[in-house]
Parts: C-alpha cells; structure tokens; sequence
C-alpha cells in the first residue's frame, strides 16, 4: 500500500528505474500518468519541472519555521520564491486536502502553492481604471453641474441683487427697469429672427446653385 502511495505522488518513486540499487524497469511518467486513458487529460510534463521535481527529499527547500517543506518551480528563474511565505496573500492560491481527520492532518499532507501574480496584476489595473474613470466620470458632472447652477440659479439672483440695489438707490430706477427687460427681449428676438432669415437665405442660394 505505502509503495503505491509514493509511486501515485512522489516524484522519485519506487519503479521508476533510478538509483543504483532499482531493479524495477524504468518508464516515461507522461505515458503512465497522462494521454487518452484518462478521464482527465492533465498534459504532459515537460523535462524542466520533472528535473526540479525529482530531487531527494534532504535537498528540498523548508518553510515556514521548517513547518512544510518542499521544490518550487519558480526558484530557477527567481531564487527569492523558494518558499510560498515569499508571496503576498493575494498573489498565491493554496490548494489542500479538505476530506481530511484531524489526526490525518497531522501526518504528512500535500500543500500545492500556484502562483497568481498575474492575475493580482490584472485585478490592480482593472482597479486603477476603474477609479480613473470614476474620477473623470465625477468631475465631468461635478463641472455639468456648477455651470447649470451658475446659470440657472447664481446669475437670476444676482441680477435681482442688483435690480434691488438700484431701486434702493433711485426708487424711480423701478419705473425703467422694466422697458430695460423689455428692450433686451425685443433685441434678443430681433438678433433670433435675423440669424433665422440668414440661414434661410444661405440655404436658398444653396439650392439655387444646385439647380
């Protein structure tokens, strides 16, 4: 039982055919342990990590005050993450034996680490786009909105402020101040209608050289 145990997760397992005292016939772990026959299809593992895989137990790396100890495949590229420790929370995803008793936990167990920087790195400039565009999105109304208020609310009350303080200074500046509005009315819609009969005159010199 305990041979199979170690052939199944071991790297340097019993019958692989190495060392010096095997007498077991050697084997690709590709063909045994991938390929159509089964359910899963897992891929094949390539020579880089089988090499980093298969070293003594002494020569793995210890972690965590000596509390796991184990290869990573990072290590040749980047010696600093030998040890999970070495990542942040969230650039790290843990995958353990869950249907486990409480005296099983405390044997050996297998702890697998995989590295998720990349998507940590996605996920902080998804992030930052979002909050840049939730800026520009709330400064754009923010700027909507002080020109509508200037316009619809601040310019009304200071032109009655200042109506105000002309009939608190001349009380008969009340009596004009009504043909003021309505001389301005009068040249607004003079300047609409000339700026109306202008386009309509473009438009008709337009068609007429069309024609």
């Amino acid at each position: 039982g305990s041979s199979k145990f170690g052939e199944f997760f071991l790297p340097s397992f019993e019958g692989r055919g190495e060392g010096v005292n095997s007498t077991a016939e050697a084997y690709d772990p590709n063909v045994r342990w991938a390929g159509n026959n089964w359910h899963y299809y897992q891929g094949n593992l390539s020579s880089s990590p089988e090499s980093i895989l298969a070293v003594p137990w002494k020569e793995t790396s210890s972690c965590l005050d000596g509390y796991i100890r184990g290869v990573s495949l990072l290590e040749g590229g980047e010696p600093d993450l030998a040890c999970p420790e070495n990542l942040r929370y969230n650039e790290r995803a843990v995958v353990v034996p869950t249907d486990l008793t409480g005296d099983e936990y405390d044997e050996m167990v297998f702890i697998f680490v995989f590295d998720r920087r990349s998507g940590s790195q996605l996920e902080a400039i998804l992030n930052t786009a979002q909050t840049l565009f939730i800026c520009f999105l709330l400064g754009f109304g923010a700027m909507t909105f002080s020109q509508d208020a200037n316009r619809l609310v601040l310019q009304p009350i200071e032109r009655m402020i200042s109506k105000l303080d002309k009939i608190r200074k001349n009380p008969l500046e009340a009596m004009t101040i009504g043909d003021e509005e309505h001389h301005r009315e009068e040249v607004r819609a003079f300047r609409k209608n000339k700026s109306l009969a202008e386009d309509a005159a473009r438009e008709t010199e337009t068609k007429r050289s069309r024609l």
